[in-house]
């Protein structure tokens, strides 16, 4: 009996099935290319909006807290005040700083934000409901004493930091104190606390 040879069987094979074959390789010529990258558009297209919600969460979160803290500093209630003092003096433990000095640093914020006129006595809520944004609302919160809050931030080279932690947490509708220096002194101004803190090694702060 004559046997088939394995190119004849081949042979055999894809003369009854060439259809299907010449359908799988266009499949994997052309249509598995395509699902692939529908697939990894999906995955990316997924990731990205995770990515987007997470972070919408997240500033949602800043601007909640944010509203939070300027409604509670605009009350100027002393018990909140008092709260939030020690909470600031809390984060710098390490540091370790008596209590008089962290009230010297308190007392020094709130006055650089009497003298720029941002304190949260001035620019608070009128009647509770806040019309205004950061306009200030008294006569007082329109006038800046530059020469004061000269003054005060010459005296915080190496403690810079704390006393804008209290600027923007407790005395201040959540104003951030680099932004108010930039906006309410002049350049001359500004470089002459460089040039003071620059005696004391400290460089980069304002």
């Amino acid at each position: 009996m004559r046997r088939t040879s394995p190119t004849s069987k081949f042979a055999l094979f894809f003369k009854a099935n060439w259809v299907q074959l010449l359908l799988a390789l266009l499949f994997f010529l052309f249509v598995f290319p395509w699902i692939y990258r529908k697939a990894q558009d999906a995955i990316s297209s997924f990731k990205q909006n995770k990515q987007d919600n997470a972070t919408d969460e997240l500033k949602n979160q800043i601007d909640n807290a944010i509203k939070v803290n300027s409604a509670e500093n605009s009350t100027a209630n002393p018990v909140t005040r008092t709260q939030k003092q020690t909470a600031v003096a809390k984060k710098y433990k390490s540091k370790r700083l008596s209590k008089a000095k962290m009230r010297e640093l308190a007392n020094i914020s709130e006055n650089i934000a009497i003298a720029f006129g941002t304190n949260a006595e001035e620019n608070g809520s009128l009647l509770g409901v806040d019309f205004f944004g950061d306009v200030p609302k008294t006569f007082s919160a329109m006038t800046e004493d530059e020469k004061e809050a000269i003054k005060q931030l010459k005296k915080v080279p190496g403690t810079f930091g704390i006393v804008a932690d209290y600027y923007y947490n407790v005395y201040t509708r959540s104003r951030n104190l680099k932004t108010d220096i930039k906006r309410f002194l002049t350049t001359s101004q500004i470089q002459e606390l460089r040039d003071h803190y620059k005696k004391y090694g400290i460089r980069n702060v304002i």
